[in-house]
């Protein structure tokens, strides 16, 4: 597995992780110090491990108790040099004549004196091994870019995760104005004078009502002439008697 492979590995399971990540560099054939504390502090511990973890398996390379400690990789037995102890809360590793292969994740896991041997939050520590002068300020500055790209990969598949959720739970459509007054509207049965609302015409509505005759001194526009009936048949005029004057 090459370096750009590794960091990315890394980040992308750290990511999802809680633990503290510390990172340390160093020189092909020079030595490193890895130290690892407990959190939280000042607790009784009675074991300490160190592990080499891949994206395979997880590796013991390191035991530390209260009897003694135990290198339990051969190609590590001599060059891991082991100082301060579990009474003095801290747990300091030198890894010697450093090798490219030595590039990767350890883990730090401290345990207490519970009867479950519970487990303290363990401390992740990425080293990277370089040839030559070590140039920290490139691999930082690659560090920060592969986080950053991490961080957004995660922000895009937040936001496609709302907008599916969105789509497949869409929002009710509220009804609008004119269909609640169609649903109060009244029935068909009922007649239309007991509707409270009525706004069609009726026969005693004041445009039915007989309208008065004009008086004479009133304008014909004042109030509408009498009209007559269609229906009232046309009196006959009575003719003028004719009167006979006798002498």
């Amino acid at each position: 597995m090459s370096v750009y492979q590794l960091l990315i590995w890394i980040l992308l399971e750290q990511t999802m992780a809680s633990g503290e990540i510390l990172y340390i560099f160093g020189v092909r054939e020079q030595s490193v110090d890895i130290s690892c504390e407990p959190k939280p502090e000042n607790t009784q511990l009675t074991a300490f491990h160190l592990y080499r973890k891949s994206d395979q398996r997880k590796d013991l390379l390191l035991s530390v108790n209260q009897t003694g400690d135990k290198i339990h990789r051969p190609d590590y037995r001599r060059r891991i040099r082991i100082s301060g102890r579990l009474n003095s809360s801290r747990v300091n590793v030198t890894l010697l004549d450093l090798r490219k292969e030595d590039t990767g994740l350890y883990v730090c896991e401290f345990r207490t004196a519970a009867k479950s041997q519970q487990v303290l939050k363990p401390t992740d520590v990425i080293l990277l091994v370089k040839d030559g002068d070590c140039s920290c300020v490139s691999h930082t500055s690659l560090i920060y870019i592969i986080t950053a790209a991490v961080v957004l990969l995660l922000f895009a598949l937040s936001f496609l995760s709302a907008a599916h959720y969105r789509k497949a739970h869409p929002q009710p459509v509220t009804e609008a104005p004119i269909y609640e007054q169609m649903t109060t509207a009244t029935p068909a049965h009922r007649s239309a004078d007991h509707h409270p609302n009525q706004t069609h015409p009726t026969a005693k509505d004041p445009v039915y009502a007989v309208p008065q005759k004009m008086g004479n001194g009133d304008s014909p526009y004042a109030v509408p002439r009498t009209v007559k009936s269609i229906c009232e048949a046309p009196q006959q005029e009575s003719s003028p008697e004719l009167v006979v004057e006798t002498n």
